[in-house]
């Protein structure tokens, strides 16, 4: 009885052990990201108080370039010009992109909807309360790297 219950702790052991060596999906998202992306359309919604669409949009001619660096750095680019630098991170299990703008140290949020070798596509929500009322925007941006 006691080796059973040897063999049945070591087994239990083994097995933990292998399931903490999983991978960290942010890890995996940090290696993809890096490189340079192009901005191929940005589809986005203007919502009424009571959540209806007040407007929406697709832009398919837009100019905007991001490089993101193994250093933890990345750089907008508009029109082949410097637009914005800063710092970013992967959160969430790599399901959170935040940029840390270096001008106005303001950590913009954007979920990664999909990420492969080829594209990125980023979801970001915006909301602003004005005279008690909240107004809320949401963008989807597609990127596909150069």
């Amino acid at each position: 009885m006691r080796k059973f219950k040897l063999l049945a702790l070591a087994l239990l052991v083994v097995s933990l052990g292998f399931t903490g060596c999983k991978k960290d999906d942010g890890d995996d998202t940090k290696a993809k990201i890096l490189g340079k992306w192009e901005m191929t359309k940005e589809v986005w919604k203007e919502y009424n108080l009571d959540g209806s669409i007040k407007a929406q949009g697709t832009e398919t001619d837009v100019d905007y370039e991001i490089e993101f660096k193994s250093n933890g750095s990345y750089t907008v680019f508009y029109q082949g010009d410097i637009e914005e630098t800063g710092t970013y991170s992967i959160e969430n299990d790599g399901k959170k992109l935040v940029f840390n703008n270096a001008e106005d140290d303001i950590d913009d949020f954007h979920t990664i909807n999909s990420l492969t070798s080829s594209q990125l596509i980023l979801y970001q929500e915006e909301s602003e309360t004005v005279g008690g009322q909240t107004f809320k925007s949401t963008y989807e941006l597609t990127f596909n790297k150069q």
